[in-house]
């Protein structure tokens, strides 16, 4: 399953759960008809250690039901274009097995684009019991997160390529955020801005929301072959090579994974606790 889909195949797959992750404010303006809201963006995935990641599951689980989504919904998850609020919780959702889920390529950019309604009716479900919405433990898609304890694991065997996507400036210590202990990047981590993947636009229709690059929004991934290319050109060229991505929070590293994906890198997978995490633990080595 690819989790990115574009605007001309949502006809096709039949009755769908929208879920709105942008800002309040942007829902309340204007949405989808029919979705609901739900902003993750503050949630840190604080501890991945092997002995507690289900906990971050069941985290992710408890914010899922508590707006009403189960496991009968085929979810669409979006954002004002393709940026970084809604990757990360339909990574997380897909992670606890649900199957069914997607991200909108061009969010409601694209959605004003295709000539499609905007309601401004606000919509609500009942929060349902986690039964609802179980955390598979056959999960496919598992493989495909990891968290601080896998991440020392496989740099010790030398078998990762290790993608930080954050702005080069972070990447080379040069910007403290979050009140980061230590700067710098994981050790061997090759650095590509999430962005440098995007295509930027800024006469964007201005109900499609808030646009967070200083006016421009990040509409979609360049070209596939361009991507491609750009991938190549760091080393990323077999396709059936470890991948691991990360970012600050790993909202930025959710949303190359979408590239990754795209492009049949079958063993990428995200780093959840990305350098937030990795840089609170003095254990562990930073690069800088």
């Amino acid at each position: 399953m690819c989790m990115l889909i574009d605007i001309d195949s949502l006809d096709a797959m039949g009755r769908v759960l929208f879920v709105d992750a942008r800002i309040r404010e942007d829902y309340e303006a204007g949405h989808i008809p029919g979705a609901l809201h739900l902003d993750t963006f503050g949630y840190t995935n604080e501890n991945t250690r092997d002995a507690v990641i289900a906990e971050r599951l069941s985290d992710w689980q408890g914010m899922f039901v508590s707006v009403g989504i189960t496991a009968d919904d085929t979810v669409v998850f979006y954002d004002v274009g393709t940026e970084n609020r809604c990757a990360r919780p339909a990574f997380m959702l897909s992670a606890m097995g649900h199957e069914r889920v997607y991200v909108l390529h061009g969010g409601m950019c694209a959605w004003i684009d295709s000539g499609r309604d905007v309601s401004s009716v606000e919509v609500s479900r009942a929060a349902v019991d986690r039964a609802a919405l179980r955390i598979r433990e056959d999960a496919r898609f598992r493989e495909r997160l990891i968290g601080i304890d896998g991440v020392t694991r496989v740099l010790a065997s030398g078998a990762v390529k290790l993608l930080d996507v954050r702005p080069s400036i972070e990447f080379m210590g040069k910007l403290c955020v979050q009140d980061n202990p230590r700067l710098g990047h994981i050790p061997g981590a090759r650095s590509f801005e999430w962005s440098r993947f995007l295509r930027g636009r800024e006469n964007y229709p201005r109900q499609a929301g808030t646009a967070r690059a200083g006016g421009m929004l990040f509409e979609r991934f360049r070209p596939w072959q361009e991507v491609s290319d750009a991938l190549r050109a760091m080393g990323f060229s077999d396709r059936e090579d470890e991948v691991v991505v990360y970012c600050q929070k790993s909202h930025r590293a959710s949303n190359t994974f979408l590239a990754l994906e795209r492009l049949g890198y079958v063993n990428a997978k995200v780093y959840i606790g990305s350098f937030r995490e990795w840089c609170r633990h003095s254990s562990v080595p930073v690069e800088v």
